[in-house]
């Protein structure tokens, strides 16, 4: 088996333990069907539930394909997979370099560039020492806009899995989360 760099990712996928090859497979499955035959898949080190992957195609396309294919197809459309997450960009887990990207994709993303709009900060981490405090504190200070926990515009999603970090402008409709789509809900960028 090759040697797989975590920094090769632009997709993170959420499965019930024990149901990660079971989600590998229809995450697989959905990347060939829109175009990618050779998507990278892989279970994120020591962290059960968790599916890293690169694809060569726009990560929200893929988010799309889903969610035309369950909500105009087939409601059992999606059995293992629970959420998918496009990743924008991937930095090392480090405060210095976390802010500076998120400061940078904030400033080059169309979805920030009103200057109106207003967002909100998620973080989720694994394995790491940093605290979410610290992270937001020195990213929120660098950000122009108003902050708005509940009604914002778009997200930023930070993504801690071990010594990586993905990165993500999110604004409604850009997570996947088959269980909540198929019972009405519509897709948020809420965790």
């Amino acid at each position: 088996m090759r040697e797989i760099n975590l920094t090769d990712f632009n997709l993170i996928v959420s499965t019930g333990r024990d149901f990660e090859s079971q989600a590998q497979n229809e995450l697989w499955f959905n990347l060939l069907a829109i175009g990618d035959e050779n998507p990278i898949i892989f279970n994120a080190t020591g962290i059960q539930g968790l599916i890293l992957a690169k694809t060569k195609l726009a990560p929200r396309a893929l988010i799309q394909y889903m969610r035309s294919c369950l909500l105009t197809k087939d409601p059992e459309y999606c059995q293992f997979i629970q959420k998918v997450y496009p990743i924008d960009i991937v930095v090392p887990t480090e405060l210095d370099r976390i802010q500076a990207t998120a400061k940078e994709l904030i400033a080059s993303h169309p979805a920030c560039q009103d200057p109106a709009s207003t967002y909100r900060i998620s973080i989720r981490k694994r394995t790491t020492s940093l605290k979410t405090q610290d992270i937001i504190a020195a990213i929120a200070d660098t950000v122009p806009h108003k902050v708005s926990l509940q009604n914002f515009t778009w997200n930023l999603q930070i993504e801690i899995v071990g010594k990586d970090t993905g990165l993500a402008i999110l604004e409604a409709g850009d997570i996947f989360q088959p269980l909540s789509e198929k019972l009405g809900s519509t897709a948020s960028t809420a965790n």
